[in-house]
């Protein structure tokens, strides 16, 4: 027998099968990048137009002054869960457009999603985050390309197996490219199917279609972390430190399960035709986003403004309870806006939002007691932002890797880690009620009290 034969026999091993499965990953890549190159660039274009007519800016997110709010501000919002909820009453949509229902989907409808969807996030997600909202836009953007992947899949012959796994390389593809992590994208599109799973068998088609789309999106905005911050480093007698810091985040973590989960409950008890329960619930954030203006949702550039800003010594402690009280506001304000609209909205940025303030609270007292350790609240704020969000989203491995790749700093490797499985044992629910228990469970969701 020719020795070389059986070299060359174990290269480039790949069936048919394999390579149309790679090659629609490619693909779906290539149009995800796209997609969230044209979704980012108008809704950032829509924000600049809120805050320019609205006159808010970074110097008062952190700072409640009504002399300097302008009314608009307070209207706007208003007027966007307005449109929102008669979008979703006229359309008869009864779902989520976000993560959770890409879940859904994958569970329940055999990857399928309504061919009427995607249009539809893409016009609500201008009415809610462009408008003035306390969602996020990531949850919208994975879900805008997960639908649209789908649909397109329609025109051909497939079976289940292939749509769900186009479904998942869709929202990978999403997510990989707005956050620049096409890694951590794949995991979490896996991972987040299940509290205790992780769907392996197309994590390499997801991988496939996150880092085409971050190639497609970095030929526009450039490849490199999202944060870009300080390098900061680990140090092991700080272990009690971020062992404390878990605690915090799985005591919040417990409440904004059981807040989200039962306002759902209470506000479609509420005798109220859907339009004005939709303008109420903007009514209630536009009253909190007065006061607390950080409350708005605008990316990356909330979170930004605590990395870019100086702390004076004497502050920290009034910080403190500032940003705890933002982050109990910002829990009550998101689910309450989200479950009055129909569940438009995504929860992925916001949850993080929460956890980046449960960390700054944490790292002002620190920073406070400890002045000539911890010069900084911006480790805590990372730190608390990957674990809280591991906790109630049971996705530990996705968002630790995805945490490396947003920052570029693997010297925060063991701190990330321990926060987050700490966080993911302790804590009992879920906020994504789609999920399973595990790729053998039935219909039983993970999110039981």
């Amino acid at each position: 027998m020719n020795p070389f034969h059986n070299f060359f026999s174990g290269i480039f091993k790949v069936s048919k099968l394999e390579m149309l499965h790679y090659l629609v990953a490619t693909l779906i890549g290539a149009l995800s990048g796209l997609l969230v190159v044209i979704f980012e660039k108008l809704l950032f274009a829509m924000i600049d137009f809120f805050m320019s007519v609205t006159q808010i800016d970074r110097s008062l997110f952190f700072q409640s002054d009504l002399k300097n709010i302008h009314p608009l501000l307070f209207f706007i919002p208003i007027l966007g869960a307005f449109i929102t909820a008669t979008v979703i009453h006229f359309f008869h949509i009864d779902h989520s457009f976000n993560i959770n229902q890409v879940i859904g989907a994958f569970h329940k409808h055999e990857g399928r999603i309504p061919l009427k969807d995607a249009p539809l996030v893409f016009l609500t997600t201008f009415t809610t985050i462009g408008m003035g909202s306390p969602t996020g836009f990531t949850s919208p953007v994975a879900f805008f390309c997960a639908s649209v992947v789908v649909s397109l899949s329609r025109f051909f012959k497939i079976d289940a197996a292939f749509r769900k796994t186009i479904l998942l390389a869709g929202m990978a593809g999403g997510i990989g490219a707005l956050l620049r992590s096409p890694i951590g994208a794949a995991l979490l599109a896996t991972e987040s199917l299940y509290a205790k799973d992780i769907e392996f068998s197309r994590l390499v088609s997801c991988i496939i279609s996150s880092s085409v789309s971050y190639l497609v999106y970095g030929l526009f905005y450039g490849f490199g972390p999202l944060f870009e911050i300080a390098n900061f480093s680990f140090l092991p007698q700080d272990i009690g430190i971020y062992m404390i810091l878990s605690f915090y985040c799985i005591v919040v973590g417990r409440f904004y399960i059981l807040f989200f989960r039962s306002s759902k409950i209470f506000i479609n008890q509420i005798k109220l035709h859907p339009l004005l329960k939709g303008a109420l619930g903007g009514l209630i954030f536009a009253i909190a986003g007065m006061f607390f203006p950080s409350l708005f949702n605008f990316g990356q550039l909330n979170m930004s403004y605590i990395f870019l800003t100086t702390i004076p010594y004497d502050r920290y402690l009034s910080l403190s309870l500032f940003f705890f009280l933002l982050a109990m506001l910002k829990i009550t304000t998101l689910s309450v806006y989200i479950h009055s609209n129909g569940g438009v909205g995504g929860v992925f940025a916001p949850t993080l939002n929460i956890g980046g303030f449960i960390g700054a609270s944490y790292g002002s007292l620190m920073c406070y007691f400890f002045p000539d350790h911890f010069e900084s609240i911006i480790p805590f704020v990372l730190i608390a932002m990957c674990g809280f969000y591991s906790g109630v989203s049971k996705t530990v491995i996705g968002i630790v890797v995805m945490f490396l790749e947003i920052t570029g700093n693997f010297k925060m490797v063991p701190a990330f880690s321990l926060v987050s499985l700490l966080t993911v044992i302790s804590l009992r629910g879920t906020i994504y009620d789609q999920q399973r228990l595990d790729r053998q469970s039935s219909a039983e969701s993970a999110h039981l009290f």
